[in-house]
């Protein structure tokens, strides 16, 4: 079976990203704020393979709103809110035969998790309302793709501006760090 490529993204692709925890309450006003404004948004749910990796994240997402799958690899520190990641989309029912691809390669440890997701396009960035099982409900804010470094931490403090016009409080390095750190041995990936 041939993997038909939808999407690569190689060439700015230094993700700069926010995160924080929501209430369920936060997170219907939040949501409900942003449709009463306006602001386009996309529904993006999908289940996500979590693949047991030292630093970084790899995972496969079988985006079932957007009927399609992708691989996604993000190098670095997960709590340093800037990693360089790389993404690969293909035809969704070609999920199955990446995850027994990466299997062969030795692969063999994941995590699935399912998540309800919306993405609301705001100026140069998407705020995702997410709940998954572990985070629970939370966002994500996400800036533009950077093709330098240089440019991290003026992006940062950028969506730092939009968190506070929306009063989203992002999680702090450690708060990130230990949240995954917990999962990771939740889930047997630290034993």
């Amino acid at each position: 079976m041939e993997a038909i490529i939808i999407k690569e993204t190689m060439k700015n692709n230094i993700e700069v990203e926010l995160r924080g925890l929501l209430t369920k309450k936060q997170y219907n006003a939040i949501k409900k704020r942003l449709k009463n404004e306006g602001v386009i948004f996309e529904v993006d749910d999908k289940d996500t393979y979590f693949f047991n990796v030292s630093s970084g994240v790899f995972k496969i997402c079988d985006e079932t709103s957007k009927d399609q799958g992708k691989i996604s690899l993000k190098l670095g520190k997960e709590e340093t809110g800037a990693m360089e990641e790389l993404e690969i989309c293909f035809k969704r029912d070609q999920v199955p035969l990446f995850l027994k691809f990466f299997k062969a390669l030795g692969y063999t440890e994941y995590h699935l998790v399912p998540q309800k997701r919306t993405n609301f396009f705001l100026r140069d960035a998407t705020l995702s309302l997410k709940y998954t099982p572990d985070f629970q409900y939370h966002f994500e804010l996400e800036g533009k793709l950077l093709s330098s470094k240089l440019y991290i931490e003026a992006e940062k403090l950028r969506l730092q501006a939009l968190c506070a016009h929306y009063g989203l409080i992002p999680m702090e390095p450690n708060e990130i760090s230990k949240r995954v750190k917990e999962i990771r041995k939740r889930i047997g990936f630290d034993k």
